[in-house]
């Protein structure tokens, strides 16, 4: 044994060397920790996530044992060298106390880490009641802090936590000095939106289109895409033309022909005169194509016939006359296909490719047949194609889909959509004052099915930006959820709690003074539990033999019996805990003293409240 220092109330060097070993033990065992803990993971990584885990603890807790115990050891023997002291201990007890330094300091590290997940957990519950109470949900609240930060925005506490009172709180907190920062995150938030908002539009296009110009451009492009399809169409048959050699065959239509004479033949006086005319005007039709076609008629020529057939069929508005027409039709063309099948199998796929192309211009539902979307936007007025265009958006993407396809079948169809598309999304977001209103465009934006969202955006260039307006919707919803807690027609829910973060209020003195729950609780309803939270853990720090020293003194349960009409009285309750500082410095009872001062202190109560 060896005498460092003589007993004093002030430590020197020779109370610091006296426990030298314990202060390398400490150091030697953190060292251990790291390096064992990182070891061990890597030895347990062949097993997945459990086995990493475990090794990583299993390898911290054998590190800190081992380096802990040399190092305590070394420094021990380094000292017995330097004072040249001789370790009285037999070799036997210097191993047993070697392997205690190791199950001390191994179990230590094992400990610790639980701890420090306990002071974890406690931080996060003082962090979650501090700012209102925890998140409604954590995964939600991890999403509505990506949102933020992905524009550009550090949210508040409220913004993201969900909770109505953390809303409350911070805004009641605006008009203090200490609110300046939260009015500066709450107008950072709504510009960013704004911000956003324009960024996305002008992604999607540098000229957004209004409502007459999106109309002129749709019907632009549809023109321009008929002429092209037309001229397809008319290109492939050229090429086929040059390819069917054989003279044209009217099988088909010679049968058509017989078929309607007979009909016409065999009608009574009524249907002479009601679809006499009609009749007659497709039988003098047909008998000059098959009277041609006796003479000799080409295969262009025959197509011609065709051409001029449907376009009739197209207009009429007559059922008998449309029905007669398209039999016309259908002969025609099947005498098309013969006349390239006596031709030969190349001019037959020839033909098939051209006929295939031209079915699909004059369809009436993807092309430009009579009825289609296409043909309804060249025939609308320019200032109504727009709303017609985007009509039941709210229920499916149809008709969106339908026009699209159709702007895209033209050169320049994708730059005319794209303007068209960033009009619409601009006026989604715009009020009446022509500003961007976060609240109209989350509206507007969730009133549109997936499906059209999908028929505007899937396919194109500006696909992210589909993802980028879900997610200005999603903040623009937290928004308006949080802005909810401005101070409008609930002043006196703002006043309490902003009364509920002064630490010398009366209902912090009393939580405080009595460590939780009374009964008859004085905190007003109109708290929503925010100040009281946080109140009550703070009070936790509040020793227990302090407060029943205060709870069992005459002088101090009549203070506090006081103070709730102190505040009423000259001072106030700053005045009446005043008083009780006065008394506490005054007092002969150093326990009561002593726990006065620990009770100011959990008040944060300050030489400047003196």
């Amino acid at each position: 044994m060896r005498l460092y220092n003589d007993e004093s109330y002030f430590p020197s060097l020779g109370d610091i060397v006296s426990v030298a070993p314990e202060i390398a033990e400490g150091l030697g065992g953190f060292a251990g920790g790291v390096m064992g803990g990182v070891g061990g993971a890597a030895l347990g990584s062949t097993v997945p996530v459990v086995g990493s885990t475990a090794g990583g603890v299993a390898g911290a807790m054998t590190g800190a044992g081992l380096l802990g115990t040399a190092t305590k050891e070394a420094t021990q023997r380094g000292l017995n060298w330097l004072f040249d002291n001789k370790d009285s201990r037999t070799t036997g007890e210097q191993l047993g106390d070697a392997l205690v330094s190791f199950g001390v300091n191994a179990a230590g590290e094992g400990v610790g880490r639980l701890a420090a997940k306990g002071l974890q957990a406690g931080k996060q519950a003082w962090v979650g009641r501090a700012i209102g109470g925890a998140a409604d949900d954590p995964a939600k609240a991890a999403e509505r802090l990506a949102d933020w930060q992905a524009i550009g925005v550090e949210p508040t506490a409220g913004m993201i936590n969900g909770q109505n009172k953390s809303s409350l709180l911070e805004h009641a907190l605006i008009p203090t000095r200490s609110g300046n920062e939260i009015d500066k995150r709450v107008a950072q938030a709504f510009t960013a939106q704004g911000d956003e908002f324009g960024r996305i539009v002008s992604g999607i296009s540098d000229k957004p289109l209004s409502i007459s110009e999106a109309g002129e451009a749709l019907q632009k492009q549809a023109q321009a895409a008929k002429q092209a399809q037309l001229a397809k169409a008319d290109e492939l048959y050229s090429e086929a033309g040059k390819k069917i050699t054989s003279p044209a065959r009217v099988d088909a239509t010679s049968t058509f022909l017989s078929d309607l004479q007979a009909n016409r033949a065999g009608m009574g006086e009524f249907d002479k005169l009601t679809k006499g005319s009609q009749t007659d005007s497709v039988l003098n039709i047909a008998k000059s194509i098959v009277t041609d076609a006796q003479k000799g008629m080409s295969f262009d020529a025959l197509k011609a016939a065709r051409t001029h057939v449907g376009q009739l069929a197209a207009d009429a508005e007559d059922r008998v006359l449309k029905n007669h027409l398209d039999g016309l039709y259908a002969s025609l063309t099947s005498d098309m296909e013969k006349t390239a099948v006596a031709s030969g199998d190349d001019a037959l796929s020839s033909f098939k490719t051209a006929n295939d192309h031209f079915k699909g211009y004059i369809d009436p539902v993807t092309g430009f047949g009579k009825g289609s979307e296409a043909d309804t936007i060249l025939k609308k007025n320019t200032d109504d194609i727009l709303n017609w265009s985007m009509s039941g958006a709210k229920n499916g993407g149809n008709r969106i889909a339908s026009v699209r396809r159709t702007m895209l079948k033209s050169d320049g169809g994708q730059a005319a959509w794209n303007g068209v598309t960033a009009g619409v999304i601009d006026r989604l977001g715009r009020g009446s004052d022509d500003a961007f209103n976060p609240a109209q465009f989350m509206r507007s934006w969730n009133k549109l099915s997936p499906e059209a969202k999908g028929a505007i955006f899937d396919g194109t260039p500006n696909a992210q930006f589909k993802n980028d307006l879900d997610r200005l919707a999603r903040i623009a919803d937290n928004f308006g959820k949080y802005s909810k807690g401005a101070n409008h027609s609930n002043t006196s829910n703002h006043q309490a709690i902003k009364e509920s973060l002064n630490p010398l209020s009366k209902e912090n003195a009393i939580i405080s003074f009595l460590g939780g729950a009374v009964t008859g609780d004085p905190i007003s309803g109109a708290l929503l539990g925010a100040g009281k939270g946080v109140a009550k853990f703070g009070a936790s720090r509040l020793s227990q033999s302090s407060r029943a020293k205060l709870m069992t003194s005459p002088e101090t349960v009549n203070w506090l019996v006081g103070l709730p009409k102190a505040e009423m009285t000259k001072g106030g309750v700053k005045g009446h805990i005043k008083k009780l500082y006065e008394f506490g410095k005054n007092t002969r009872d150093n326990a009561l003293a002593a726990a006065i001062d620990d009770y100011l202190r959990d008040l944060k109560y300050s030489d400047e409240d003196r």
